[in-house]
């Protein structure tokens, strides 16, 4: 008896409480998962496939709970609406416009049923509208690639201790007193091979990630090369037009280390670009540059960027620091000493110097006969010589900027101090030092204002719905439903069998 005379209040009731209930859960899933990695656990049973199917799965359910809570309403109203239709011929008149629709306010059909009831087309549009829930709703939990920070720990040199010295070629060879002397630093051949490697791929090495997928801030001490032109370079004699006297060989390139009491030890640079027609250098298109460059310890601020494939390194600062020399004080050992101006971590960073300069160090010429560089052992005669040919016999011979060449490959050098390629007297040069680290992975990223809105409309529909449905049982003085026994026991009139 209760169920007969209240049925359909007690749905209208539960099925709004119940699409509201699961539209609160559904925002309180998204907001536990938002942030959460997709590949963890993190304590749910969810992986990326099944949150997609469980997202869905809760959206059709809970447009089934608003579009029915509109559905009963519109029972109650049907009745309403139909109390002008007493006779057999007016209900014809209402009956075949419902037909027609056949439930879809939008089909041509259906425009009689606008103008002979437009409350009820109003609800069955409004039912129809419960369709964009579980189409727009889903995407509001979706998978991004996003960072959190976490603590980690990372690598960085310390140049004290890496085998970075291969030999001590002694000044005067005697040691006098047994007092340290100056003596010259050689590279490893390892250093010397990372030089080179460095020319040739023009970048540094690659640096192994700490933390995979992640990025963080480091920083290092290195080594770093300041270059300023040099006005009183003599051409004639270091650059001269021919190389060695052949007229058919033009130098390019020519550096070497120099040292003097009042500006200390430097590296000398010069360059020449050429344009060559018919198989002689132009005399009026030369342009020529020499620059003075200086080594010096250097304090790097360095942000790394790792990925799956590679690694990426900005450098934000550089610091010089103390002026570095090739040429530092040994003890009757053999050994670094302590003294003031030496230690060995000057020592290190000087390996690293000189190792540059012997890679640079020297003279590139071109044969303009042979269209070929001429007796070169060096290798940055094809990284730094750019050369073009015309059809019309013209070459183009084009260096790049001493200054800026230089100081890129010293600084790249130093960054590959973090790729842990350098020999050590020890098991590595690398210390372990505590970081903070940007890791990126795919994470839930929920929008709360789409579901929100898309759930927060739909509720308020059904809300209104929910109320009318109270006044419409109200007027009708019962429940009324659609279903076929109660529709006949309804007609006011036999129908036709």
């Amino acid at each position: 008896m209760l169920w007969s005379n209240w049925g359909q209040r007690i749905q209208l009731f539960a099925f709004l409480v119940l699409g509201i209930t699961f539209a609160i859960l559904h925002h309180l899933l998204g907001t536990y998962l938002s942030g959460k990695p997709v590949f963890q656990r993190a304590g749910i049973p969810f992986d990326q496939p099944r949150l997609s199917s469980t997202s869905n799965a809760i959206s059709h359910v809970i447009q089934f709970l608003f579009a029915t809570t509109i559905g009963i309403a519109f029972a109650q109203y049907f009745w309403i609406a139909t109390e002008k239709y007493q006779s057999d011929e007016h209900w014809t008149k209402l009956d075949a416009p419902l037909a027609g629709a056949k439930g879809n306010p939008f089909t041509i059909s259906a425009f009689p049923m606008w103008y002979r009831s437009p409350g009820l087309a109003i609800s069955s549009l409004m039912i129809s509208s419960t369709v964009l829930i579980p189409i727009f709703v889903p995407g509001s939990i979706r998978v991004v690639a996003g960072g959190r920070t976490q603590p980690c720990t990372v690598n960085s040199p310390n140049i004290s201790i890496p085998g970075l010295l291969q030999a001590v070629g002694s000044v005067g060879g005697t040691y006098p007193n047994g007092q340290p002397i100056n003596a010259t630093i050689l590279p490893s051949l390892r250093v010397s091979g990372i030089v080179n490697s460095i020319i040739f791929g023009g970048s540094y090495m690659r640096i192994p990630s700490p933390c995979g997928i992640c990025s963080y801030h480091l920083n290092f001490s290195g080594v770093s090369m300041n270059c300023s032109s040099d006005i009183a370079y003599n051409f004639s004699v270091n650059l001269p037009m021919a190389y060695k006297g052949a007229i058919t060989h033009t130098p390019l390139w020519n550096a070497f280390p120099n040292s003097s009491t009042s500006e200390g030890y430097y590296l000398s640079v010069a360059t020449r670009d050429m344009t060559i027609v018919n198989d002689r250098p132009r005399s009026l298109d030369r342009h020529v540059v020499a620059v003075k460059c200086y080594a010096y310890r250097a304090d790097y601020g360095i942000h790394v960027q790792h990925d799956n494939f590679s690694s990426h390194i900005d450098v934000l600062s550089v610091k010089p620091r103390n002026r570095l020399s090739p040429t530092l004080q040994f003890d009757i050992n053999g050994n670094l000493s302590n003294g003031t101006g030496s230690n060995l971590v000057d020592g290190g960073f000087n390996a690293l110097v000189e190792a540059v300069v012997i890679a640079l160090e020297g003279t590139i010429a071109y044969d303009t006969l042979m269209k070929k560089f001429f007796d070169t052992q060096l290798n940055i005669a094809y990284t730094v010589v750019d050369w073009t040919y015309y059809p019309n016999g013209t070459t183009l011979l084009t260096l790049s900027d001493p200054a800026t060449f230089i100081s890129s490959l010293m600084q790249n050098v130093s960054l590959s101090l973090l790729s842990g390629q350098f020999l050590s007297n020890n098991e590595t040069y690398m210390v372990k030092e505590p970081n903070e680290c940007l890791v990126t992975q795919l994470i839930y990223e929920y929008d709360s204002q789409r579901l929100l809105a898309i759930y927060g409309a739909g509720a308020a529909v059904a809300a209104i719905f929910f109320s009318l449905g109270f006044i419409f049982i109200s007027k009708n003085e019962v429940e009324h439903n659609l279903d076929f026994s109660h529709v006949v026991k309804q007609l006011p009139f036999s129908p036709h069998i």
